[in-house]
C-alpha cells in the first residue's frame, strides 16, 4: 500500500511538472515579435519611438518584442532591402517607419499607430508571432550584446528598454534637410522676436488714446485676417483627415502637419487654434474700426501681439525641433507678423498727434 501511495505521488508530480512545463512553453509563445526600420533623421519614426511604442510597452510587457534597425546603417539598408524583396513590397511603399510582424507590413506614423494595437492583440490570441525570417538578422542580433551602443545597427526594444538612447538627428542634421526652408524660418523667426521686443517699448513710450490711427488701418488688416483664416482652415482639415497637403517645392508641410505638435495637448489640431485666433482678431478689429471701442483698441494690439507669440513657438519647432517646414504655416507666421506691425500706427507718440492736431 506504501509503494502504491509513492508511485501515485510521484505520478502526480510528474504530471504537475508536465503542466508547469507547458504552460511555461505557452507562456513563452504569447509572444509578439516584429521588426521596425527606422532612421536616426526621420521624424515620423521618433513620433512611433516616442508617442505610439511606450504605452504599447507598458501595456503588454514581455509580450510585446521588437528589433529595431537602423536603416541609415549599411548593415541596416542591407536588411530593409532584404525585407522588401521577400515581403515583395512595390517601390511606391518604402519608407520608414516600417514595421513587419508576422506577414502585415505597415510603413508610415499613421498606419503603424492605428493598426498595431490590433495585431498585437491579435498575435497574443493566436499565441503568438515568431521573428521573421530576414537574411542576416539572426547573425546582427548575435552580436549585439559584443557591439558597443553607439555602433549597433540592431536594437532589441521591449518593456525594459530606454528609447532616449536610440540614434537622434542633431540640429545641424534637421536644418540641413531643407537648408531654404530653415533658413526662410529662422529669418522669420528673428524677425517675430524683434518685433516683440521693439513694440512693448514703443507701445509704452507713445502712450495709447482711442482717437488715434483710426483711419490708418483700413480694409489691409481684414483682408490679411481672412487670408490667414483660410490657411488655419485648410491647415486644419489637414490634420483632422490626414490628407497630402499642396505644399509647393519650398519646405515638407506633410511632415509637419503628421508630426505630434500639429495637435495642441494631444487633442486639439493647431489650426483650429489658429481659426479661432484670426476670427478673434477679425472681432477685435470690427470693435476698433466701427464702433470706436476702448476695448477693441486695447484688444486688437493685445490679441496681434499673442498671436505672433504663438507663432513664433510654432516657427521655431519646424527647423529646430520637427526638422521639417511647412510653407503654410511660415505665410500664417508672417500674416500675424505684419497684423502685429498694422496695429502699431494706434499707437503713435503723443507729441506727434499733438502737433497733427494743431494743423
Amino acid at each position: 500500500m506504501r509503494h502504491l501511495v509513492t508511485l501515485l505521488l510521484a505520478l502526480l508530480m510528474f504530471f504537475s511538472a508536465s503542466v508547469c512545463a507547458n504552460s511555461h512553453e505557452i507562456n513563452s509563445l504569447l509572444k509578439v515579435r516584429g521588426v521596425m526600420f527606422f532612421s536616426p533623421t526621420c521624424s515620423h519614426c521618433h513620433q512611433v519611438l516616442d508617442q505610439t511604442l511606450p504605452p504599447l510597452m507598458q501595456k503588454y510587457g514581455d509580450q510585446l518584442e521588437l528589433v529595431l534597425v537602423n536603416i541609415s546603417t549599411g548593415k541596416g539598408s542591407q536588411l530593409y532591402y532584404a525585407a522588401a524583396n521577400q515581403y515583395q513590397i512595390s517601390e511606391s511603399n518604402w519608407g520608414v517607419p516600417a514595421l513587419l510582424i508576422g506577414p502585415t507590413y505597415l510603413v508610415g506614423s499613421h498606419e503603424i499607430a492605428s493598426k498595431l494595437p490590433t495585431l498585437i492583440e491579435e498575435g497574443i490570441a493566436s499565441g503568438g508571432v515568431a521573428l521573421p525570417h530576414l537574411p542576416g538578422l539572426v547573425q546582427d542580433l548575435e552580436a549585439v550584446a559584443s557591439t558597443p551602443y553607439v555602433d549597433r545597427d540592431v536594437f532589441v526594444l521591449d518593456h525594459s528598454s530606454d528609447l532616449e538612447t536610440l540614434p537622434r538627428m542633431g540640429v545641424a542634421e534637421k536644418l540641413a534637410k531643407d537648408p531654404l526652408g530653415s533658413a526662410l524660418a529662422i529669418c522669420l523667426l528673428i524677425a517675430m522676436v524683434g518685433s516683440l521686443i521693439f513694440l512693448p517699448f514703443r507701445w509704452a513710450e507713445s502712450g495709447l488714446s482711442p482717437k488715434m490711427g483710426l483711419k490708418s488701418f483700413g480694409w489691409i488688416f481684414p483682408i490679411l485676417a481672412s487670408a490667414g483664416l483660410i490657411i488655419a482652415v485648410y491647415l486644419t482639415y489637414l490634420e483632422m483627415t490626414g490628407h497630402a497637403a499642396l505644399c509647393g517645392p519650398i519646405g515638407n508641410c506633410d511632415e509637419v502637419q503628421q508630426s505630434s505638435y500639429a495637435w495642441l495637448f494631444g487633442v486639439i489640431p493647431v489650426g483650429l487654434v489658429g481659426v479661432l485666433g484670426y476670427v478673434v482678431l477679425g472681432l477685435a478689429w470690427s470693435l476698433r474700426q466701427f464702433h470706436r471701442s476702448s476695448i477693441g483698441f486695447i484688444a486688437l494690439p493685445c490679441f496681434t501681439y499673442f498671436a505672433v507669440v504663438f507663432s513664433a513657438y510654432l516657427t521655431f519647432l519646424e527647423p529646430f525641433v520637427i526638422g521639417a517646414i511647412c510653407t503654410w504655416c511660415l505665410v500664417s507666421a508672417l500674416i500675424t507678423l505684419v497684423l502685429l506691425w498694422l496695429s502699431a500706427p494706434a499707437t503713435q507718440r503723443k507729441g506727434f498727434n499733438a502737433k497733427t492736431q494743431r494743423r
